[in-house]
C-alpha cells in the first residue's frame, strides 16, 4: 500500500501530521493556523493556505489521512503531480470560499437581513 505513495502523497502526509501534532504541543497555533472569518481580528491571510493543514482531532486527521492515501495515488495518476497539488489547494481555497458564501446566505436570509442589507458586500462584515 505504501510502496504505490508518490512524493506528492508522502509530502501531504507530512505536512498535514506535522501540522496536527504541532497543534497538539502548542496550543497557540490554533490562533493563528486555521482560518478564521475576514472581519474578525484574529484573521490573517496565510490562513487561507493553512486551513487545509489543520485537523480538530485523531479521528479527523486519520480518515482526512486515510482518503488520501486510498484516492490520492489514482487521481496524481491521472492529474500528474503538480496539476493533483494544485488540485489539493484549490479544492482547499474552494472550501473556503464556499464557507464563506454559505454565511453570506445564512446573513441574508435572516428576516431582519432586507432592512439593513442593501448589497450582498455589506453582508460580508
Amino acid at each position: 500500500m505504501f510502496q504505490q505513495l508518490t512524493p506528492v502523497i508522502k509530502n501531504l502526509l507530512i505536512v498535514n501530521i506535522v501540522f496536527f501534532l504541532g497543534s497538539q504541543f502548542v496550543p497557540i497555533a490554533y490562533n493563528y493556523l486555521p482560518v478564521f472569518y475576514p472581519d474578525s481580528p484574529y484573521f490573517k491571510i496565510w490562513q487561507v493556505i493553512t486551513h487545509m493543514f489543520m485537523h480538530a482531532d485523531l479521528g479527523h486527521i486519520f480518515f482526512n489521512m486515510f482518503s488520501l492515501v486510498i484516492f490520492g495515488p489514482m487521481i496524481e495518476q491521472v492529474l500528474g503531480p503538480k496539476r493533483f497539488l494544485n488540485f489539493y489547494l484549490i479544492s482547499g481555497i474552494g472550501a473556503w470560499l464556499l464557507q464563506m458564501g454559505f454565511r453570506v446566505l445564512k446573513y441574508i436570509m435572516q428576516p431582519e437581513a432586507s432592512s439593513r442589507c442593501t448589497k450582498v458586500w455589506t453582508c460580508l462584515r
